[in-house]
């Protein structure tokens, strides 16, 4: 197993954001992840399984976590891809999206960028042994998208039905 696990946020307007904490955010979100798949490649065999860790908000664009919510979207579909490509290897590849996780640092490193307090409550929160537990009973099951919370399954299953406008609208209501 490879469990690509790094990642930070900043929550706030994109003009309020530095841009170097921004492309911070890509590097480390994205560009790393691509990195560490190439690495880790030529050791892997059949019954290997990659496994990044993204987020629900993969699922739409995020008005005041703009640039994480794309990192996590690009890290979504390039796990996709990449299960497609390496299926044939016997190689698994996995996306962990969860809601938000109340118990680590994420929240509070997000926060300190996010001056007009864009995101006041994190109702549904899960923790980091729920989320774990239940991403890695997936895991083993070879799934390749997995959501593993209420709030997160909920969001991929509207997140394909209702108009991402709609859904940006009332993602305002519920922050």
């Amino acid at each position: 197993y490879l469990i690509h696990a790094a990642g930070f946020g900043k929550m706030g307007p994109v003009a309020a954001v530095p841009a170097g904490i921004l492309e911070n955010m890509i590097d480390l979100n994205d560009r790393a992840a691509v990195s560490l798949v190439q690495a880790v490649l030529p050791y892997c065999h059949a019954g290997s399984h990659l496994v990044q860790i993204c987020s629900c908000a993969a699922f739409l664009p995020i008005p005041e976590l703009a640039v994480y919510a794309a990192t996590k979207a690009f890290l979504l579909r390039y796990s996709r891809a990449l299960a497609v490509e390496l299926a044939p290897q016997g190689v698994l590849v996995s996306a962990v999206c969860p809601y938000w996780v109340k118990d680590t640092e994420f929240i509070a490193t997000a926060r300190q960028t996010d001056e007009g307090r864009w995101f006041r409550h994190f109702p549904l929160a899960g923790t980091k042994e729920a989320v774990a537990r239940r991403s890695f009973q997936a895991v083993k099951k070879g799934r390749v998208v997995i959501t593993p919370d209420v709030v997160s399954t909920l969001l991929r299953f509207l997140s394909g039905w209702i108009p991402q406008s709609i859904l940006l609208y009332g993602s305002r209501w519920f922050r």
